[in-house]
């Protein structure tokens, strides 16, 4: 309210700040009045509250005293019974029958629940009969519900001992009766031994709240029983200076209703107490009830319903505020609003005058009835007159219009005079004072008609975009052109606006997919649709790259096949770039080109070149590897071999006295000779990365990754009995005739294994497994020769020296 009422004395304040202050007070006033009355409810309801809780917790502790005299009442009849029947038989000096009177006694204690047992106890203080017959003869005499009988026996009293620890481990409570013996002295008590569950399951019937206790005590204080169940409670005394127990017990009144704080919880309660002393019984000290509920619990409804009778004044004190501070507001705004509409009106001609010079707008008024046509001087400035030229009629507007125009523009004048459409908005040309035509944009309406409906006035405005027409139409020769050139080159543009997910495509991707892009029984080309003729690896490339290019911005350029959807196979170039927003992937734009042509002259060039490359590394005669394919392996094996200390193995092979063969059989033969022995060494040599070549002339070698002296020993001696069971015929070999062998083609073979070292070269092996022949030869070939390890003693040097040579 102080931005309301200015600063000063209430005299200064003009009317309206008066009247806004009077109404403020009046509010404030009702407020007050509310909340007084809300307040003497709440209250009200508190004590109401209060007073319903005290009856109900008074009438639960009278229906447990009723419950609890019946009880009593029971066990002081059978006690009084049981008096009887003692008296009598000491009187007749009958014996006890302790068998009889115990299942008396059971079935006595068993009629009453809550009556654990029943027994009498003599002057001595020894029990003398028992339901239990072990407890016969067991000692009682320090027992204080025996003692306080035995000090001060009295027929009439029942005696009520204070709760003590059974030898079950729970709190019991005896109920006592003197016997008086034939001689009128002492002679024995008749007890009942109460048990806590059947009083804990009556006093938990009367609970009507999971927050209320119910408890019962001896007069002294002790508790004997608590329910809920507070096992430091139960046998502890509440007999404190100052405790609800003792001030009701000190009151001497039967009932009372207490609120205290409890020392055990330091909880605010509210407790019904009640002495239980019935006039008909006699107890020589009563037992006390005791019903309680915490204050929370009990006015926990009450606040409840304080707490929204608070939210709703809140509610109601902040909307009437509000209420009246809005009206306020909104008259101060219309009052304003008044004031600057009329500043408003004075204005709004001269912004729209600034607004059509700003936008370089023409006015068009035509009075109908009169077919006078007025234009402001910017309109007569568009059509290149003089600003201050006089108004056109109908026929001379009508007239400007381009005669390949003027039959539309006439038709859609008519129509809009007969009210077919509200709004005309149309483009044409109309001549310029200076002779040529320009091109308006014309947006019109009738803005009045008579009580027939019959139009009055027309208003328009128009502007020249004689400009914007020329670059649509260089714009329009331009994609003309761009049309063309795809179509020659085979090269289709589209894009992709990554807020709509659209994409757009040229002709030419139709005429590449081998489909109609102006054919309306089709829909446009859809992205899964566009991407369904790729293979699936293919297309999972695409859908990668497409991803990548949305979130990273990564443009790609990839050549696959793709299946047009009549079925062709053809390759595409795809390619695409990323248009970026504020740093941020915004539109994909690419082009999609058709390279079948193209791609099958490189295919079939790359085929010619493989086949190439591997007739370059192939023997022509026996067609097995050459002696460049050798070298290749043997120079990628072995830095592996060095890298991971692997044995490499090598056997020179040399097919004995070739030259021989083929002076006496010709070169023919020896050509087919050295195929025959190619055919048999290469079935030799089977595992992974073995290789077999020809070295040269008649000398072949086979490369053995990883192999040891004795691997490489075993596909020696393979190669060695594979030829010799081929057994091709050598009828010029210079070997003895008299020798079995000496018609047979026979080989030599050197054999050499390392482990590389760095630094080494393949030359070394080559070296040693050459070497290794030439001894082979040396010794009368047709044998085996195997050169020593460098890491090997001279006795492994020649492993095969100690055979007998082969021939």
């Amino acid at each position: 309210m102080a931005d309301l009422i200015p600063a000063g004395s209430a005299s200064h304040a003009t009317p309206a700040q008066r009247r806004q202050r009077n109404e403020w007070l009046a509010l404030a006033l009702g407020l007050l009045l509310l909340t007084a009355a809300l307040a003497f409810v709440i209250w009200e309801d508190r004590a109401s509250t209060g007073e319903r809780e005290r009856n109900r917790l008074q009438t639960q502790a009278r229906v447990i005293e009723e419950n609890l005299v019946r009880q009593l009442q029971a066990v002081d009849s059978v006690l009084i019974g049981m008096r009887t029947e003692l008296n009598a038989q000491q009187a007749g000096n009958q014996v006890i029958d302790a068998d009889k009177e115990a299942r008396r006694l059971k079935s006595l204690s068993d009629a009453m629940p809550g009556v654990r047992a029943l027994y009498v106890v003599d002057r001595h203080g020894l029990v003398l009969m028992a339901e239990q017959k072990n407890l016969i003869g067991r000692d009682a005499r320090e027992r204080l519900y025996f003692t306080t009988v035995r000090d001060h026996p009295d027929d009439a009293l029942v005696y009520v001992s204070p709760p003590y620890l059974s030898i079950r481990g729970n709190y019991v409570i005896n109920l006592s009766k003197s016997v008086t013996g034939t001689d009128g002295r002492f002679a024995g008590i008749a007890t009942a031994v109460l048990d806590q569950s059947y009083f804990e399951i009556l006093a938990r019937s009367v609970v009507y709240a999971p927050d209320m206790s119910v408890s019962l005590s001896h007069a002294d204080g002790q508790v004997f029983l608590i329910t809920p169940s507070y096992a430091r409670a139960v046998g502890t005394s509440q007999n404190a200076a100052g405790s609800p127990f003792t001030r009701h017990r000190e009151s001497g009144t039967a009932a009372a209703v207490y609120e205290e704080t409890a020392e055990d919880n330091r909880q605010p309660r509210m407790l019904a107490l009640r002495s239980v002393t019935p006039p008909m019984l006699h107890l020589d000290k009563p037992l006390v009830i005791t019903v309680a509920r915490p204050l929370s619990g009990i006015y926990a409804a009450w606040r409840e319903q304080a707490m929204v009778y608070a939210f709703f004044w809140c509610l109601l004190l902040v909307t009437a505020a509000l209420a009246l501070f809005f009206h306020q507001a909104r008259r101060r705004a219309l009052a304003a609003a008044e004031t600057a509409v009329q500043a408003a009106q004075r204005e709004t001609a001269q912004r729209l005058e600034l607004a059509m010079q700003s936008g370089n707008i023409g006015l068009l008024d035509w009075h109908l009835p009169s077919g006078r046509v007025i234009l402001n001087p910017l309109g007569h400035a568009l059509l290149g007159r003089a600003a201050d030229a006089p108004p056109l009629a109908a026929p001379e507007w009508e007239a400007l219009r381009h005669p390949e125009d003027a039959a539309e523009v006439a038709a859609v004048q008519a129509a809009l005079l007969r009210c077919e459409f509200q709004t005309a908005d149309l483009e044409y040309r109309v001549r310029h004072a200076a002779g040529h035509h320009i091109y308006i944009h014309m947006r019109a309406e009738v803005v009045a008609r008579d009580a027939a409906d019959r139009p009055l006035r027309l208003v328009g405005i128009f502007r020249d975009v004689s400009a914007r027409k020329q670059t649509e139409a260089a714009l329009a020769d331009a994609l003309a052109l761009q049309r063309r050139t795809g179509e020659l080159a085979r090269v289709g543009g589209w894009e992709l606006d990554l807020p709509d997910g659209v994409p757009v495509w040229t002709d030419e991707v139709y005429r590449i997919y081998d489909m109609d892009a102006h054919d309306d029984g089709h829909r446009p080309l859809s992205l899964t649709q566009a991407l369904d003729g790729y293979a699936a690896k293919d297309r999972a490339r695409l859908e990668s790259a497409l991803q990548h290019a949305i979130e990273d911005g990564q443009p790609w350029d990839m050549e696959l096949p793709m299946t047009t959807v009549l079925g062709r196979r053809i390759w595409v170039r795809s390619r695409c770039e990323v248009v970026r927003h504020d740093g941020r992937p915004r539109r994909l734009v690419g082009t999609i080109q058709d390279t079948t042509e193209r791609m099958t002259v490189q295919l079939e060039l790359e085929r010619a070149n493989a086949r190439l490359a591997e007739l370059s590394l192939t023997d022509g005669l026996t067609g097995v590897a050459n002696r460049r394919r050798f070298d290749q392996a043997i120079a990628g094996e072995w830095p592996r071999s060095v890298r991971q200390q692997l044995p490499v193995a090598l056997l020179m092979i040399d097919i004995d006295h070739f030259k021989a063969f083929n002076d006496a059989l010709g070169h023919q033969s020896g050509d087919a000779c050295l195929r025959d022995v190619a055919h048999i060494l290469a079935r030799c040599a089977w595992r992974p990365g073995e290789l077999l070549a020809r070295y040269g002339g008649e000398e072949f070698c086979i490369l053995l990754p990883g192999s040891t002296t004795q691997d490489a020993l075993v596909v020696a001696q393979r190669c060695l009995d594979r030829l010799e069971q081929a057994r091709i015929p050598h009828p010029a070999s210079p070997r003895s005739p008299s020798s079995p062998e000496a018609a047979w083609l026979t080989i030599s073979i050197g054999l050499a294994s390392m482990v590389p070292r760095l630094g080494s070269l393949p030359d070394a092996l080559v070296e040693r497994a050459d070497t290794a022949l030439y001894q082979a030869k040396r010794k009368g070939r047709a044998r085996l020769e195997c050169a020593s390890d460098p890491g090997e003693d001279d006795a492994m040097a020649t492993p095969l020296d100690a055979q007998p040579p082969l021939d």
